[in-house]
């Protein structure tokens, strides 16, 4: 039987990554993160902070002062009324 020699040729991929851009590089270089995973976890926890805030921002802000006394109305009469 004859022998067969196989050759095997290495593929070598890329594991270059890609250079962050934008927000993502800005918080990595300032180290606030390591690298673009941690990036974007800290930009979701800003995102959450920030729609809490507004959420309890827009919550504590519907109520009004309230009626207005008496005196307050009669002020307010008085100085709407044309002269």
């Amino acid at each position: 039987m004859s022998e067969v020699q196989f050759t095997e040729e290495s593929f070598h991929t890329s594991t270059k990554k890609k250079p962050s851009r934008g927000l993502t590089a800005l918080l990595i270089r300032a180290g606030f993160a390591k690298d673009e995973r941690q990036a974007g976890m800290l930009m979701l926890v800003v995102a959450a902070i920030c729609i809490v805030a507004a959420i309890a921002f827009i919550a504590l802000s519907t109520g009004g002062p309230g009626p207005l006394s008496p005196e307050e109305r009669r002020q307010l009469e008085e100085s709407t009324r044309p002269r």
